[in-house]
């Protein structure tokens, strides 16, 4: 029989680690990389850079697999999006898209169960921080 936790175990505080040192490649306003730059810089002074957005769809159930963004998180904290996120310099959209999806929601599928959709470039003022992506 398993013990349930103690409950000081329950309200602990969440450790957030910070991700700032991440190198990201940067790009121009065409989408062609032209550097690398920390996450932090790259956020901090609005550079482009690539993000991928990854939606789980179940077609039979029209279903769409959607999270809560954590409420402590700096971007769009407590709202409802599909798994994103940085695509970390040099790596491929699609191994970005799995690392994303499995630290996420615990998801692991096959290559071929990907499917590419779309790609966007997007800019946009969050809380006064300007974010460009191309997605």
């Amino acid at each position: 029989m398993t013990e349930a936790p103690d409950s000081d175990e329950e309200n602990k505080p969440v450790v957030k680690e910070n991700k700032d040192h991440q190198i990201l490649d940067t790009l121009d306003a065409e989408g062609n990389c032209i550097g690398t730059r920390t996450r932090g810089e790259v956020t901090d002074k609005g550079f482009w850079h690539r993000y991928v957005h990854v939606w789980v769809l179940n077609l039979p159930d029209s279903a769409v697999l959607m999270q809560l963004r954590a409420p402590e998180k700096k971007r769009f904290g407590g709202m409802w999006n599909c798994t994103s996120g940085f695509v970390m310099s040099g790596m491929p959209s699609l191994e970005a898209c799995k690392k994303h999806l499995y630290s996420e929601s615990g998801l692991k599928f096959e290559d071929h169960m990907y499917e590419f959709a779309f790609s966007c470039k997007e800019s946009s003022i969050f809380k006064g921080e300007e974010l460009k992506q191309w997605i």
